[in-house]
């Protein structure tokens, strides 16, 4: 049986991602996504402060070309001790 798939490419995709602030910048994120998402800016990011301070959370929009660029950027961002989880 074909499964079809959950997303049709390319397709506006949302990235949340939250990490711990005082390991991570705007610009830090940005150089992890860039070679994933070579048109990606800072326009392309939402990001808000935890109310304590010690998380920052990062919304990320971007076209998504692919589920191996997905998967790649996944990847990517997990591996990394300062992210703390990614949806």
């Amino acid at each position: 049986m074909d499964e079809k798939p959950l997303l049709t490419f390319p397709c506006r995709y949302v990235l949340k991602i939250t990490a711990i602030a005082a390991e991570i910048t705007l610009e830090a994120l940005l150089a992890i996504v860039k070679p994933h998402v070579p048109s990606i800016t800072a326009a392309d990011v939402a990001v808000k402060n935890s109310s304590q301070g010690k998380y920052v959370s990062f919304s990320v929009s971007f076209i998504a070309q692919s589920q191996e660029q997905l998967d790649a950027l996944y990847r990517d961002l997990t591996s990394r001790k300062e992210i703390v989880f990614v949806l």
